[in-house]
């Protein structure tokens, strides 16, 4: 994957503010275990991700995170951008599940570049048109692994994991393993960054587009939750988890039932990036 220069260089922009990101269920019992939290990098208080500038798209309002001076500024669409480690047209894995060293430096200083202009990155492991290409399911958990170690080594502490944000499309291998297998990967993720007494863990997110349960597995093993289509009729007031909706139409109809919504907005021909919004209605922030 090429990383345009020009998205490397963007931190020389702005003051170096690098950030950690988690949710109040992780944190502890005093924070809103319906929130998204910020902090300066490795230290410093927990900051509520709140409503910051207004985004016409988005129906309503950018969420940014308050910080000592106000709230932060940021260019449109740039909140959170979405990463793939495997896309229809990328794979930064091995057969074996180990991370591709050239790419993976690519990424690495992506990351880094997004931390320090105070961004969150949702970072995107398996995709159905290339899971085929990492040789076995045992390859897959090794994979899981692998990215552990490498943002613990990294120490990217603004990075959202998200196993399989198209798990719901058809095409998967192995007898559709990843989807079928989604809480093994979370719980295979949060046992290394435990085994290397790394002092912080990566959230991990998952997108449903049809209801389940709200107290089913598959929420309970999240630690972000994003609804998309039929998905958003779930009762949200029964997740313990940030809740974002997907979609324009989510931020206007579902938005007062959720923590915030993601608005995709694709990046110029050849931009291998997805940006992505929190955004909210009008109003005051949620969980204020």
């Amino acid at each position: 994957m090429r990383v345009p220069l020009a998205t490397l260089l963007l931190a020389a922009a702005l003051p170096a503010w690098a950030i950690e990101v988690s949710t109040g269920y992780l944190i502890g019992p005093k924070y809103d275990a319906r929130a998204i939290y910020v902090r300066a990098k490795s230290s410093g208080p927990w900051l509520k991700v709140q409503a910051g500038g207004y985004h016409k798209s988005a129906e309503g309002k950018v969420l940014g995170a308050r910080t000592p001076e106000g709230l932060t500024s940021r260019p449109a669409g740039a909140t959170m951008i979405r990463v793939p480690l495997q896309s229809e047209t990328e794979n930064l894995f091995t057969a074996f599940g180990k991370l591709d060293a050239a790419k993976a430096r690519e990424i690495s200083s992506l990351i880094a570049s997004a931390s320090r202009n105070r961004l969150i990155v949702e970072l995107g492991v398996f995709h159905p048109s290339r899971d085929q290409e990492i040789h076995a399911p045992d390859f897959m958990l090794a994979a899981a692994r692998n990215v552990v170690e490498w943002l613990v080594a990294a120490d990217h502490r603004n990075v959202i994991l998200n196993f399989a944000p198209d798990w719901e499309q058809a095409g998967w291998d192995f007898d559709h393993w990843v989807p079928m297998h989604l809480e093994l990967l979370a719980e295979t993720a949060r046992g290394r960054f435990q085994s290397l007494k790394a002092d912080f863990a990566s959230p991990i997110a998952f997108t449903l587009g049809y209801p389940t349960g709200e107290g089913s597995s598959l929420i309970e093993a999240a630690d972000v939750v994003e609804l998309a289509g039929e998905a958003l009729e779930m009762d949200t007031r029964k997740i313990e988890r940030p809740v974002l909706a997907v979609g324009s139409d989510a931020c206007q109809n579902a938005i007062r039932r959720t923590s915030g919504c993601i608005v995709d907005e694709p990046g110029p021909p050849g931009d291998p990036l997805l940006r992505l919004f929190f955004a909210k209605l009008p109003g005051g922030a949620v969980g204020q």
